[in-house]
This record gives structure tokens, sequence and C-alpha cells, in this order.
């Protein structure tokens, strides 16, 4: 664990490491756990989340289409790009967006209080751009991890 903070903190300054942990080959860009079976990513998971000490991992710049965060293994791995951005995707905002582009934007966001986590979705949003609807779903994280929070 040493070696790898001390290689992600030599990225950060610019130093050599930097091609081998932030460019598109590395481990920050690897889409494996967004996209493959349970039954090989949580396992492979699983040994990531050892190596590095964690015991969950939130993950973005990976849509999940469907425009709601999305729980993989057990709470370990939330999906949390709902495509957010109008102006990067706008086709995904559109009425009829999942039938006609599928992919279904949302202003959505992972909130953790009180020892609690919550996939919380903004339904309604006023003029203003402040909520008027907030729809909350509990996020599933088990009872080790729960401790944590």
């Amino acid at each position: 664990r040493a070696a790898l903070r001390e290689a992600l903190a030599e990225a950060a300054a610019g130093g050599q490491e930097r091609s081998r942990l932030l460019k598109s080959h590395g481990p920050f860009w690897v889409r494996q756990f967004a996209t493959g079976a349970e039954g090989t990513v949580c396992p492979q998971l699983d040994e990531t989340l050892r190596l590095v000490g964690a015991t969950r991992m939130v993950v973005g710049h990976t849509q999940v289409d469907e425009g709601r965060v999305k729980v993989r293994c057990g709470g370990k791995m939330l999906m949390a790009d709902t495509i957010i951005s109008k102006n990067g995707y706008p086709e995904c905002w559109r009425d009829g967006s999942m039938r006609k582009e599928g992919c279904a934007a949302s202003r959505s966001y992972v909130e953790v209080r009180n020892g609690s986590a919550f996939a919380v979705m903004l339904t309604k949003v006023r003029e203003d751009g402040t909520a008027e609807h907030m729809e909350e779903t509990p996020i599933p994280i088990g009872e080790m991890l729960k401790q944590e929070l």
C-alpha cells in the first residue's frame, strides 16, 4: 500500500509514474468493474479493494444509461455517472431518450449520512434550479461497510 501511495503522489506531481497510472491505459480508467459479469467482477473488486486498503469504490466516467446510481457487488461498488451533463449529452435529457437513444439522464448523486448511504435523484426541479422533489433509494452496503460509515 505504501508503494502505491508513493506512486500516486509522484503521478499527481507529474513524475514518471504519471503515464503508468493516470493515462488511458492505467488503472484509473479501467472499465472492467463496470461492464463485466458480477461473478467475475466481484472477486476482482474484492482483491483490488484489499490491495489498496479500501472497502468500497465509487466510479464515475462510465455512464449508467438508466440515469440512476447503480450498485454492484453488494454495495462495494457504486456507479455514479448518471449523465448529469446536459451540455455533453443533450440527447439523454430529451423525452423518450431511453427508447430513442438508449440513455436517460438525471440529476443524481450518492449521499452518505448517519451510517447509511443513499442514491438521491432530483425528480422535479424548479426554474431556479433548486430541488422541488427528490427520490432517495437506500443503498445496500452490508454490515461490514456500514460499521465504517
